[in-house]
């Protein structure tokens, strides 16, 4: 069930995607039972770059055994927003708000990306501009969510539900 929220299996039967993104009222209200799934505050431009897929891992100081859904909340502070050139490539970037989903499939040590440990599986690791770890969690199959949720954030993954999701929508 977490997965269905997410995959392309999932949009084709539900239609609740449509080229702008994953609709949030559908993830929200129509998928049955409470779902928990976890969620991670980012600052802009960075949760921006993740839903539009140019950030293809997002650097932690600390290691995650969590895999799946991941919700990507853009937080509230602009420290390192840079006005003119981020409000040029991202003009209607949103802060304090889910503005996307993704799957987190790996936690690797940047250190082992860059040296190329992790071609086989990963070939872009490598030369990714955003590994810089210590720690690189893996995100695939990142999409934005329309219309995005003004939620307040937390530090680490936090818990978000549908139920949750259904009330703010």
């Amino acid at each position: 069930m977490k997965e269905a929220l997410t995959s392309k299996k999932h949009v084709e039967h539900c239609r609740c995607s449509d080229r702008a993104g994953f609709d949030a009222r559908c993830l929200a209200l129509r998928h049955g039972p409470t779902v928990i799934h976890k969620a991670l505050t980012i600052w802009q431009p960075y949760a921006e770059m993740i839903i539009r897929r140019e950030k293809l891992v997002e650097n932690r100081t600390w290691e995650t055994k969590y895999r799946g859904t991941l919700y990507i909340h853009a937080g509230k502070s602009r420290a390192d927003w840079d006005q003119e050139m981020d409000d040029r490539r991202y003009p209607n970037a949103e802060f304090g708000a889910i503005v996307g989903v993704c799957r987190l499939v790996d936690c690797v040590r940047s250190a082992d990306a860059i040296a190329g440990k992790l071609d086989e599986v990963y070939p872009w690791i490598s030369t990714h501009m955003h590994v810089y770890g210590p720690w690189c969690w893996v995100l695939e199959g990142a999409g934005p969510i329309r219309p995005t949720v003004p939620w307040k954030g937390a530090q680490g993954l936090w818990d978000i539900s549908n139920t949750d999701l259904e009330s703010a929508a």
